[in-house]
């Protein structure tokens, strides 16, 4: 049984000859003057005026500084790798206004990590800022020119030098398209772990994040008089795939002003909450839990009150937790949750205002179809049963970036597809049940992961990932790790290691595992002592797989908790 949209059905046409920035201005056109962004650091206000310019002049110096032919269909790529701030916008557009593609790293990466990503993608350059200088250099490599956001240093570029190259050099033709040519150009390379594995590649396209953005906005307000303009909270990382699509792009295309916010410290934020009078915001689980729980939300009296809508993603939020949040906020905001991933470039599902179930992850979203596919491969046809959920849709990207294999495992093309609901099924590797709500719509909830992703604050931990570091240790002979349930985090990694002969289980060997994890890996991978577990084998099946379902059998007894 396919589900299709109820609520929200059509979202009408989306551009498909056109480029992020440019469809972007276009939208934007007649609010010149309107605040585009705020940084909440420097308090510093930038309108579209200025936006604008400063990507077009960009581009113009970009092109210059790298000698890149606008018109041909080979894309550079640029990587970025900061915390949120009112230049990763003019980084982005004007990088792709000179015809690049963008990847975007987690600033908590090492410089291992760092240079995974770069070599994959082969960067040309990486926009960073100065605290994050020694870092990206030691991950870079060599041959990767580095263009900082802020300040100026020996052997960098900075973005205003290369904005005043701009100013000196020709113009660049705009990027025409063809009907369809934007399916294929990659705007993104975001990485995802995907059902299984390092982490990939995801192939983005200017049409993509065009559709989402398209189909977000239609949701919200199709149908519904012209809404009062708001200033939106920037304070996911806009390398990931939530606060890059849905708050740099839906939120600036329906009209409102984001406020860049660099990372979560609980006074600063409730400041800024007040301060620029935010009535948007997007939240993953954990931080929901602080503003539900920290004694010094209701020692401020209410500080949330301007607040009017709360999104949560990256990882489901309870109903218990999404009830509590209504309450520190106020009892008549919206709080909903949805549901998506990298692969899916964003939503896929969402609560509609008009139909709130707390725990649910929504209903489909305009030229959105899913349906649930059981262990044997069939079709789920009954209500409140589990199946894989799959997904297709516009904004369905078409796989991962030099691997075909994975792509061939996860993106399963469609013959004569009808073109509104996309051409290729994506298998998400999650476990949903499908309930009616008392008004009659299909709503999704997500009872299970079946992949072997580990969401650690919403961020994406790769099993193997951590399986090749601890193998890389000298004591270990095997390993293997799973997530385990935390209420904090929503999930943590845990370790099974088996050791070599001689060494032995004491509290040494752990903090000498650990201490490895915590050398080459960003902190939100590292693995706990109390999560690591000596075992004398490491279960897997005939065919060498690793069992995780009695791995974390084990998981579960008293001693592995925190």
């Amino acid at each position: 049984m396919v589900f299709y949209p109820q609520i929200i059905k059509d979202c009408g046409p989306i551009p498909n000859d056109v480029i992020i920035p440019e469809w972007i201005f276009a939208a934007r056109r007649q609010d010149g003057a309107k605040v585009a962004f705020i940084d909440s650091v420097t308090d510093e206000h930038r309108t579209w005026v200025d936006v604008q310019k400063r990507c077009r002049l960009l581009a113009r110096g970009l092109a210059k500084q790298f000698n890149i032919d606008v018109t041909s269909s080979e894309a550079t790529i640029f990587g970025i790798i900061t915390p949120n701030n009112i230049e990763v916008p003019i980084a982005v557009w004007g990088a792709q206004l000179a015809g690049g593609t963008v990847t975007g790293m987690n600033p908590a990466y090492t410089p291992s990590e760092i240079k995974y990503q770069s070599e994959v993608t082969q960067l040309t350059a990486c926009y960073t800022c100065k605290d994050m200088l020694d870092v990206v250099k030691a991950g870079c490599p060599k041959n990767v020119k580095i263009i900082l956001l802020d300040g100026v240093a020996e052997g960098c570029l900075n973005i205003n030098q290369l904005i005043k190259l701009g100013e000196s050099s020709p113009e660049i033709p705009r990027i025409v398209l063809k009907p369809g040519e934007n399916r294929k150009r990659l705007a993104f390379l975001s990485f995802s772990s995907g059902t299984t594995g390092k982490p990939k590649g995801v192939k983005i396209s200017h049409y993509n994040v065009i559709a989402n953005s398209i189909q977000n906005r239609e949701f919200y307000f199709q149908g519904k008089p012209k809404q009062e303009l708001a200033t939106s909270l920037a304070l996911i990382p806009l390398f990931h795939i939530y606060g890059l699509v849905v708050i740099m792009h839906t939120e600036i295309l329906v009209g409102n002003t984001v406020c860049m916010v660099p990372k979560f410290d609980l006074n600063n934020f409730l400041d800024c909450t007040e301060k620029y009078k935010i009535s948007i915001m997007f939240l993953v689980p954990p931080l929901v839990v602080r503003l539900t729980k920290d004694p010094e939300v209701a020692k401020r009296g209410k500080p949330l009150k301007d607040v009017k809508m709360i999104f949560c993603g990256a990882a489901p939020l309870s109903a218990q937790l999404q009830g509590e949040l209504r309450k520190a906020v106020h009892p008549d905001a919206i709080v909903r949750q949805g549901y998506g991933m990298t692969e899916t470039c964003t939503t896929a599902t969402i609560v509609h205002d008009s139909d709130q179930w707390d725990g649910s992850v929504g209903v489909a979203i305009p030229n959105v179809s899913l349906k649930l596919v059981d262990q044997e491969g069939k079709e789920v046809t009954e209500y409140d049963k589990p199946g894989e959920l799959w997904v297709r849709g516009p904004s369905v990207t078409s796989g991962y970036y030099k691997n075909q294999k994975a792509t061939d495992e996860c993106y399963l093309p469609i013959e004569n597809a009808e073109e509104r609901f996309g051409d290729i099924w994506l298998r998400t590797g999650d476990e949903a049940v499908v309930r009616v709500s008392p008004k009659g719509f299909e709503h999704f909830f997500i009872v299970d992961r079946l992949k072997e992703l580990i969401k650690v604050k919403g961020l994406q931990v790769a099993p193997a990932e951590l399986e090749a570091a601890l193998l890389d240790h000298p004591d270990i002979a095997d390993a293997a790790v799973i997530g385990i349930p935390d209420d904090y985090s929503g999930e943590l990694p845990k370790g099974f290691v088996v050791l070599h002969a001689g060494v032995e289980r004491n509290d040494a060997t752990i903090k000498s595992i650990c201490k490895h994890i915590e050398d080459t890996k960003a902190r939100f991978k590292w693995i706990k002592p109390a999560n690591i577990e000596f075992l004398d084998v490491v279960p897997k099946s005939a065919s060498g797989k690793i069992l995780r379902k009695d791995l974390r059998l084990l998981g579960k007894k008293p001693e592995a908790k925190l």
